[in-house]
């Protein structure tokens, strides 16, 4: 399993949900030292590996679309793949008329 940063996971997430991001507000953050001493942290042999993310996407895309929807999309459009080198990935995705702009901590 490869550890990657934080910037390359965000450069990952832009590629490959592009279409999703067009118009959106969005943010990758790295959460993982809220876990230290977690088993999964303990494994990764590298000090300061990304192992626990938060993806905010506040998009248009998702306009009349159930919560359980999104999920499903952004999870098969990020495929296996993304998700091999985390422990956790946590999804808060809205359209634009439900706000939310509060969960942003820093925009991209």
């Amino acid at each position: 399993m490869a550890l990657l940063s934080i910037d390359i996971l965000r450069d990952e997430v832009a590629r490959r949900l592009g279409s999703i991001l067009q118009g959106a507000v969005w943010s990758l953050d790295d959460d993982s030292y809220g876990h230290r001493g977690h088993v999964a942290v303990k494994d990764n042999s590298s000090f300061g590996a990304v192992t626990h993310c938060t993806l905010v996407i506040i998009s248009p895309f998702f306009s009349e679309m159930t919560l359980l929807k999104r999920h499903k999309i952004v999870q098969e459009t990020l495929g296996t793949g993304f998700f091999e080198s985390l422990h956790s990935l946590s999804l808060k995705l809205k359209a634009p008329d439900e706000g939310g702009s509060e969960a942003l901590r820093g925009e991209i």
